[in-house]
C-alpha cells in the first residue's frame, strides 16, 4: 500500500475518490450502522447487523434480481457431472442415475406447464412465490438427506428433493 501511496498521494487525503478526484459525496448521505449497545448482543459479531444491512440491500432497485438469480444458482443440485459423481461415489448404478436424469428432465418439463397454468390463475408475483417456497422446500429435503444415516432413504431424499426442485425453477 506504502507504493501505491507514493504513485497517487491523493489517495492518502479522505474525500477522494480512487481515481484522485475529490468525492462530490455529503458526509451526511453515508449510511452508518446503528451503535450497537452492549446487550443488544450477547454472541459479539457482525451477526447482529444482519438485519440492517438487508434492509439496505432490498432498498436497492436491483435487490430482486439478485435475489433471483442468487435462488437459481441455488438449485445447482441437478443431474450434471457433479451430482452423477456423488451417487456413482454412493454405489449407484450408470444406468439408474440416467433413469433418474430423464425423471428429472421429464419434471422440469412439467414445471413449464405448471408455470404456464399458474399465471392463468394467479398474478405472476403469486407464481413466483409459490414457485420459489416449493422450490425451497424440495431443496430443503435434498439438504436433510444428508443427516439421514439410512442409505435408501438419504439417496431417495436427494433425488426426489432435486426432481421436484425442478418444478420450482420454472
Amino acid at each position: 500500500t506504502a507504493l501505491i501511496y507514493s504513485m497517487v498521494p491523493s489517495l492518502s487525503t479522505k474525500g477522494h475518490d480512487a481515481a484522485g478526484h475529490p468525492n462530490d459525496v455529503e458526509q451526511d448521505d453515508v449510511r452508518e450502522l446503528p451503535k450497537r449497545k452492549d446487550n443488544d448482543c450477547r454472541i459479539g459479531c457482525s451477526l447482529c447487523q444482519l438485519p440492517h444491512g438487508l434492509r439496505v440491500y432490498m432498498e436497492q432497485p436491483i435487490s430482486m434480481g439478485g435475489i433471483s438469480l442468487a435462488l437459481l444458482y441455488l438449485n445447482a443440485l441437478t443431474f450434471g457431472g457433479l451430482m452423477t459423481g456423488f451417487l456413482v461415489w454412493r454405489g449407484m448404478k450408470f444406468e439408474t442415475i440416467g433413469v433418474w436424469r430423464g425423471i428429472s428432465g421429464a419434471i422440469g418439463l412439467m414445471g413449464t406447464f405448471a408455470y404456464h397454468e399458474s399465471v392463468k390463475r394467479m398474478t405472476i408475483a403469486s407464481t413466483g412465490m409459490w414457485s420459489i417456497v416449493f422450490q425451497f422446500s424440495c431443496i430443503s429435503i435434498s439438504y436433510a438427506s444428508l443427516f439421514v444415516t439410512d442409505y435408501m432413504t438419504s439417496l431417495s431424499m436427494l433425488i426426489g428433493g432435486v426432481c421436484l426442485s425442478r418444478i420450482g425453477l420454472w
